[in-house]
């Protein structure tokens, strides 16, 4: 069934004109409405790193042969952990882990703040096993020589929810890890608000 533009900006006027309770209930002291996004999202990633010549390059950098990229990931995976759960311990947030990615997470940060009441600062720390992009390092039967080589993989989440003073309920960071594969990747540093004010 086809719509004609008219009908759609009617449609939009309709939505813009249904009154809001809040609204009404404080139209005294109301002298104006925005209207717009319902959250914002700023999202990071070391680009760099996507090419696999200069991963291989930080690999050499950091002391380590291509042959002992498994032992490198694996040093790195650990210290993730234990700076992980330091927060968690720290600040007294659980760190949680969920057996499904398919599970809400954002329902699940705001079940534990409304459980534990939490009105400010860290809610909780979550992790889940989800698709990522990650590295592994093989042979390339051309030159006969080890390479980094960057495909799919399934990499272990952390996701840390956080209640802002001026922006509210947010999702302030998340790293990507793999664990006893030899694969790591650090995609994404998601930045909404504050990382810095809990670590």
């Amino acid at each position: 069934m086809k719509t004609s533009p008219s009908s759609h900006a009617s449609d939009t006027a309709k939505v813009a004109s249904v009154p809001n309770a809040f609204v009404q209930k404080h139209q005294a002291d109301v002298i104006g409405v925005l209207r717009g996004f319902d959250r914002l999202r700023l999202s990071g990633t070391f680009r760099a790193l996507y090419h696999p010549p200069v991963m291989e390059k930080y690999i050499q950098k950091a002391g380590f042969l291509l042959k002992d990229f498994k032992q490198l990931m694996l040093r790195i995976t650990g210290q993730i952990k234990a700076a992980t759960q330091e927060i968690s311990e720290r600040t007294g947030r659980p760190l949680t882990y969920l057996s499904s990615s398919q599970v809400r997470k954002e329902e699940v940060a705001r079940q534990i703040a409304r459980k534990d009441g939490i009105s400010s600062g860290l809610i909780a720390i979550l992790s889940c096993v989800e698709p990522c992009r990650t590295y592994t390092v093989g042979g390339n039967p051309k030159t006969k020589m080890l390479e980094a080589q960057l495909g799919l993989g399934k990499c272990l989440h952390y996701y840390f929810y956080h209640f802002h003073p001026v922006f509210g309920f947010c999702n302030v960071a998340r790293f990507f890890v793999e664990v006893g594969t030899g694969r790591w990747r650090n995609r994404s540093w998601r930045k909404v608000c504050g990382f810095g004010e809990f670590l």
